[in-house]
């Protein structure tokens, strides 16, 4: 169970590491599968995240291959007032940020020169760092309370000094600790 655990916590960082990475730069991943010039996508921007599927594409858009990219967000931001400046009702960075749950997209060139569309679920990504990093925090907690706050354990090995007569760790040789005695309620 401890190799789960550390998968989750990893998964965890791994999230987190995202969620603020999200507010300065567009990480996008995607794969082909069966259909001509469709993807499998994967991307994180603006504190959330979003999978799906998208068919077809934009000029320069690379080919349909595995690749990953990361972009800073001003570098969109300016793409996109260009795009809009030239005269083609392109949405804002805004409006393209899909709501929480499935949504459907479409987009084509005025023209008809090409298309692109496609179906995306967003999720926050606040999400997975929260249900990943639960389990590892836990027990994080435990070990150290049972570590560091369990009378009778050695500190530094974590050896059992209950049975042992000696002032001494016998696993260590760190010199045990004397716990004070507490004071009884009302006294």
């Amino acid at each position: 169970m401890r190799w789960l655990r550390n998968i989750f916590a990893l998964l965890a960082i791994t999230s987190a590491v995202l969620w603020v990475t999200s507010y300065y730069y567009l990480v996008a991943a995607s794969t082909p599968y069966w259909q001509v010039d469709s993807k499998i996508t994967f991307s994180v921007w603006v504190g959330r995240a979003s999978v799906g599927t998208s068919h077809g594409g934009m000029p320069k858009s690379p080919p349909n291959t595995w690749g990953i990219s990361i972009s800073p967000l001003d570098d969109i931001r300016d793409n996109f007032d260009l795009v809009r400046s030239i005269g083609i009702d392109f949405p804002t960075i805004e409006e393209v940020l899909p709501p929480y749950g499935f949504k459907s997209f479409s987009i084509v060139h005025p023209a008809g020169k090409w298309s692109w569309t496609g179906t995306d679920f967003a999720f926050p990504l606040w999400l997975p760092t929260l249900l990943f990093g639960t389990w590892p925090a836990i027990a994080l907690s435990r070990h150290i309370k049972r570590r560091y706050f369990t009378a009778g354990i050695c500190r530094k090995c974590g050896y059992d000094l209950r049975g042992s007569p000696s002032g001494n760790c016998p696993e260590c040789g760190r010199p045990a600790r004397k716990e004070k005695p507490r004071p009884e309620p009302g006294r």
